[in-house]
C-alpha cells in the first residue's frame, strides 16, 4: 500500500503542469557547493546539498531524518595536501526542510566539517564524490586566511551561486559541473585588507540590494552569556543569556531545577513595548550526562506572540468580553491569564528531545515529546493598576506540571544576579579595598529584570543510564548543563514587517557564568557564541595558558612583577599562567581528590582522563542540597554563598544556585586563594601558598540578591512593577 502511494504521488509530482520551473535545476537534481575555508592550523569545509522535490522523495522517506547521513556524505568528501589525505570530521550538521509548490518537500543541508593541519607550501586538492549520477549545479570555492596566499592565482575564488540561493540565468542552461578542485597555497608577505568571509557578506548583500529592489536582507550567518558580553550579542538582547543555574531542588531533592535567563538589564517602566521573549528564536536547554560535550537531552522552547485588540497601543487593555474565568475585558486590567485584557498574549510550546543532536529546528533527537502546548506566560508586571495581585493572580498559575512529572514556568522575573559591574569592569577597582573612597559595594543589577524560563526534571529523566545515582561517585552522577539561543540566519525586511527563514544559527550559549565576559577577548567573542561547547578545546590558550583575568588583577594588586600593584601591593603572588585549577572547574571537572573527600566530583562519567574540555556547568545530582548539615537560608546564605570555598559541596561550581557568589569566587580563584593553588602549583606551596587573606578574601561587597528569593519553584522573586520601579526617580 505504501509503495504504491508513493508511486502515486511521484507520478503525480512528474505529470503536473508547470511543475518543471518549479526548483532553478530540476526537480531531479541535486546541487553541490562546497567552500574550503584555509588557515594556518585548521581547514574547514561547509558543504551544501540541495535535494529538489524528487531527489528528496527519493532519497529521504523522513526528510527529518536526513542528518543521520551525515558520516556518509563526509566519506565522500576527499581533500588532500600534497596527496596526503586530510580526514575530515563532522562538526555540525544543518538541514531545511521547505515545501515545494507541490506541497511535497525539497532537502537543503549544510555540512560543517574540519581537519587540523599545519600550513605550509602546499597544494591542495578537494572532490565531491556525492550522488556522482545526479544532474545539479555543482560548484567549490576556495578562501583563506591571511598570511596565507594563492601564489598561482585562485580560480575558485567567487561563489557564482551564492552559497546555492541565486543562480545567474545565464549558466543556468549550462551550470557548472565541478566537483573537484586543486590548488597551490603558500605564506604570503603581505596581508589582506578585507576578510573572505567579510567580502562574501558584501558581495551577497550588493547583489540582493540590485536584484531584489522591494527587499533588504540581512544575514545572520554569524553563530554570535552573560549581560552584553560579546559584540553581536549586545545588539540582539532578546536571544542573550544572562544566567545559567542548576541545582537540586532544595524542596524537591529528586529533581534538578536548572534555570536560564535572558535579555539583560530589562527596565521595569519599559513600556508600552514591553520585554518579551523573540517568537523568531529557539531557546535551548542542553544537558550532556556522557561526557562528550554534546547535548543527550534537550529542551526546546519556541514563543508565539497573539495581540487581540490591533486598536490599541495598551498592552492591557483586550477587546469587551468575558474570559473562560468569568474575568471581564475592557477595563484595562489583567486579573489572569485568560482575562480579555491580557492583550499581548505570549504563548509557548516546550519539545523534549533524548539523545539529541543539534539541528537548525532546534534538534532531532531518537525520542522527541512535545511537553506541552500554547502555555500562557504571564504578563510584563506593569503596575498596581494594570496586574494587581501580579503573583497570586498571574505569575503563580503559569507554573505547570507537564508530563514526567516535570514542572515549567516562563516569564518576566527579579534579575537574581548580584554583581558590582561598574567596578568589575572599571579595572577591577574593587571597592572593599578602600582605595577607592566609599568602600560599599553597588549592586548594578539589582531592581532589574530577566525573562527567565525554569524548569524543574526529575533526575532520573537527564542521568545517562536514566536511573537515580547510587551516590556521588556514581558514573551516571554529574550532568553538564549549558544554554543556547538560534535565529534564523536571514531576514528579509518587507514593507508590512520582517520575515524569517533559512536554517538557525547560534547566536548565544552560556555555561559557567562569566567565561566569555572575562576570558575571551573581542577578536574571538562573537566566534565562542557561535560554538559549541564539544568544540572548546580551541579556546584553551585564552582560557587555561595565558588567560587575562589573573593578570590583571596582579596587575592592580599583585606582587607577582615588578610592575604589579598599580593600586597597592596587596596581593601574596599566585600563578597567572598555565591555570589548571580553572580548568578543572570549569571545563573538565573536578575530579575525587584529597583536599574534597571522596564523595565529591564533578567529571562526567567519573573518569578524568576521558574528560572532554568543555565549557559546562557541570552539576552532581547525587549531592544533596543539604550536604552542609542543613538546607541553606536562600535570602541570607552567609558563607554557604561562596559554595565548595564556603564548605557546601552542594553549591559552585558544583552547579550554581541563585544565591551562590560566582564574583566573589572568581576573583578568589583568580587570585590563587583557593585550597587548590598549592595542590596543583608546587612553586605555589607551602610557605608561598596564596590561598590566605588577602587573596582568599577578595569581594565586590556585594553578597547577596537584595530582592531576595522563594522557597518554592520557579524561586525567583517577582519582579518590580513599572509603576514601582526603583529606577524611577523622583522629580526635584
Amino acid at each position: 500500500m505504501k509503495k504504491a502511494l508513493r508511486i502515486g504521488l511521484l507520478l503525480k509530482l512528474v505529470i503536473m503542469p508547470g511543475l518543471l520551473a518549479a526548483h532553478p535545476m530540476g526537480n531531479f537534481s541535486i546541487s553541490h557547493h562546497s567552500t574550503i575555508h584555509v588557515s594556518s592550523d585548521v581547514i574547514s569545509v561547509s558543504t551544501i546539498l540541495d535535494f529538489a522535490e524528487i531527489a528528496t522523495f527519493q532519497l529521504f522517506p523522513d526528510p527529518r531524518k536526513a542528518s543521520d547521513h551525515a558520516a556518509e556524505w563526509t566519506a565522500h568528501l576527499h581533500l588532500r595536501a600534497d596527496g596526503r589525505s586530510l580526514p575530515l570530521q563532522v562538526q555540525d550538521v544543518r538541514s531545511e526542510i521547505v515545501p515545494a509548490a507541490t506541497g511535497l518537500p525539497t532537502l537543503r543541508v549544510q555540512l560543517e566539517t574540519t581537519v587540523r593541519w599545519t600550513a605550509t607550501n602546499s597544494t591542495l586538492s578537494f572532490t565531491d564524490e556525492n550522488y556522482p549520477n545526479r544532474i545539479g549545479w555543482k560548484e567549490i570555492v576556495f578562501h583563506a586566511d591571511p598570511p596565507l596566499a594563492f601564489p598561482d592565482g585562485n580560480p575558485y575564488e567567487h561563489d557564482r551561486s551564492h552559497m546555492l540561493t541565486t543562480y545567474p540565468d545565464d549558466l543556468l542552461s549550462s551550470a557548472p559541473d565541478v566537483v573537484s578542485a586543486k590548488v597551490r597555497i603558500a605564506t604570503a608577505g603581505r596581508k589582506e585588507s578585507m576578510s573572505p568571509m567579510l567580502r562574501k557578506i558584501i558581495i551577497t548583500a550588493v547583489i540582493a540590494l540590485c536584484v531584489a529592489a522591494p527587499f533588504v536582507f540581512q544575514l545572520s550567518y554569524v553563530s554570535a552569556s552573560s549581560h552584553r558580553e560579546a559584540p553581536l550579542i549586545s545588539q540582539d538582547p532578546l536571544a542573550d543569556n544572562t544566567d545559567l543555574y542548576a541545582f537540586v531542588s532544595p524542596d524537591r531533592p529528586d529533581t534538578v531545577t536548572i534555570i536560564a535567563n535572558y535579555i539583560p538589564m530589562e527596565t521595569p517602566a519599559s513600556g508600552p513595548g514591553f520585554w518579551s521573549f523573540d517568537p523568531n528564536v529557539a531557546y535551548n536547554i542542553y544537558v550532556d550526562n556522557d561526557g562528550d560535550g554534546r547535548p543527550d537531552v534537550s529542551f526546546e522552547f519556541r514563543f508565539k506572540n497573539t495581540i487581540a485588540n490591533q486598536n490599541t497601543f495598551l498592552a492591557h487593555l483586550g477587546n469587551p468580553g468575558t474570559g473562560s474565568d468569568g474575568t471581564v475585558g475592557g477595563d484595562a486590567v489583567i486579573r489572569s491569564l485568560n482575562d480579555p485584557d491580557y492583550n499581548a498574549k505570549q504563548t509557548y510550546t516546550i519539545t523534549m528531545r533524548d539523545e539529541s543532536k543539534i539541528t537548525p529546528f532546534g534538534g532531532s533527537g531518537k525520542k522527541e515529546t512535545v511537553l506541552g502546548t500554547d502555555l500562557v506566560e504571564p504578563p510584563y508586571n506593569i503596575g498596581p493598576g494594570a496586574t494587581p495581585n501580579y503573583e497570586r493572580d498571574l505569575a503563580s498559575k503559569a507554573v505547570y506540571d507537564l508530563p514526567g512529572n516535570i514542572k515549567v514556568f516562563a516569564g518576566p522575573r527579579d534579575d537574581p544576579f548580584f554583581i558590582d559591574l561598574g567596578a568589575i569592569f572599571d579595572r577591577l577597582e574593587l571597592r572593599p579595598l578602600g582605595a577607592f573612597g566609599d568602600p560599599t559595594g553597588r549592586d548594578t543589577v539589582a531592581g532589574f529584570s530577566v525573562h527567565s524560563i525554569c524548569l524543574q526534571v526529575p533526575i532520573e529523566l537527564l542521568t545517562s543510564n536514566k536511573k537515580i545515582p547510587s551516590g556521588p561517585r556514581d558514573p551516571a552522577a554529574v550532568i553538564g548543563v549549558y544554554a543556547n539561543a538560534m535565529r534564523p540566519a536571514i531576514k528579509v525586511l518587507h514593507d508590512d514587517g520582517p520575515k524569517v527563514n533559512g536554517p538557525l544559527v547560534q547566536v548565544s550559549r552560556l555555561g559557567n557564568p562569566l567565561v566569555n565576559e572575562l576570558f575571551s577577548p573581542f577578536k574571538i567573542r562573537d566566534k565562542w557564541n557561535s560554538t559549541n561547547p564539544a568544540d572548546d578545546i580551541q579556546y584553551r590558550q585564552n582560557e587555561v595558558v595565558a588567560p587575562e583575568i589573573p593578570v590583571l588583577v596582579d596587575l592592580l594588586y599583585g606582587t607577582n612583577t615588578a610592575g604589579s600593584g598599580v593600586v597597592t601591593r596587596a596581593l601574596k603572588p599566585f600563578p597567572t599562567t598555565n591555570r589548571i585549577d580553572l580548568e578543572l572547574v570549569l571545563y573538565k571537572g573536578i575530579p575525587v581528590n584529597a583536599i574534597t573527600g571522596p564523595d565529591f566530583t564533578t567529571v562526567i562519567g567519573g573518569d578524568p582522563n576521558r574528560a572532554v574540555y568543555a565549557d559546562l556547568l557541570r552539576l552532581n545530582t547525587a549531592i544533596p542540597p543539604n550536604i552542609a548539615g542543613s538546607l541553606p537560608d536562600m535570602n541570607n546564605p552567609g558563607v554557604r554563598r561562596l559554595g565548595l570555598l564556603g564548605g557546601d559541596a552542594a553549591g559552585y561550581p558544583n552547579g550554581r544556585r541563585p544565591f551562590d557568589d560566582v564574583t566573589d569566587i572568581f576573583l578568589r580563584a583568580a587570585a590563587g586563594g583557593t585550597p587548590f593553588t598549592g595542590a596543583l602549583f608546587p612553586k605555589f606551596s607551602g610557605p608561598s601558598d596564596p590561598n590566605v587573606a588577602p587573596n582568599n578574601a577578595l569581594t565586590d561587597g556585594v553578597d547577596k540578591n537584595p530582592e531576595g528569593f522563594m522557597s518554592a519553584f520557579p524561586y525567583l522573586q517577582t519582579p518590580y512593577s513599572g509603576f514601582d520601579s526603583p529606577h524611577n526617580a523622583k522629580a526635584q
